[in-house]
């Protein structure tokens, strides 16, 4: 990921966190960005695992970490709705089916 694309996904991350209902999905979706741009220098392969599990929780927020974590890590636009579906949420995030989500 070039740092231009990086840097204004970042601002645009933190913009959307500070006036969104679903804040926690942005912060996860800036952790995973992070990762993303800077590889194994941030944060460890536990915490990568740890923060990528956090989907299956059942506590909402943390699943909102979760799942904004994995958009981020995959390098996708910052977006809590494409983890809605009809009939509710659903456990299924991009990098299982990236078909059904879009960029």
């Amino acid at each position: 990921m070039e740092k231009k694309v990086f840097e204004s996904r970042m601002i645009q991350a933190d913009t959307f966190k500070k006036v969104s209902d679903k804040p926690e999905y942005y912060s996860g979706y800036m952790r995973g960005l992070r990762r993303l741009f800077h590889g194994e220098a941030f944060g460890t392969d536990a915490e990568h695992a740890l923060w990528s599990g956090l989907v299956d929780d059942s506590d909402e927020a943390r699943e909102q970490r979760g799942q904004g974590y994995r958009d981020g890590f995959n390098g996708l636009t910052p977006n809590p709705d494409r983890w809605e579906r009809a009939g509710g949420r659903h456990k299924r995030g991009p990098g299982k089916d990236p078909a059904l989500y879009r960029k």
